[in-house]
């Protein structure tokens, strides 16, 4: 039974490398939401998801983690644009 479990978690590993349409935002000006993060990026591509990481009081740490639809669409994000997000 365990066999498997590494199994798994070594093709869970190597499928979303391989995949890599996630995008990591950071030094985001703590008062950024999801919702900013969504329209400003909206253009760029289709956007999947949008996890903004929290504190235990709900409030931003400054960083982000946006899913888009395709792998170029990831990759124009990463390599093209140089935005600042409400500050």
């Amino acid at each position: 039974m365990r066999e498997q479990v590494n199994y798994f978690s070594i093709i869970f590993f190597k499928f979303t490398f391989i995949c890599a349409i996630s995008v990591f935002l950071s030094n985001l000006d703590f008062s950024t939401d999801e919702v900013a993060i969504r329209e400003i990026l909206s253009s760029s591509g289709d956007i999947v998801d949008v996890r903004l990481v929290k504190n235990s009081a709900g409030r931003s740490k400054g960083f982000a983690y946006v899913e888009f639809t395709s792998q170029s669409q990831a990759k124009f994000v990463f390599h093209y644009l140089r935005l600042e997000v409400l500050g």
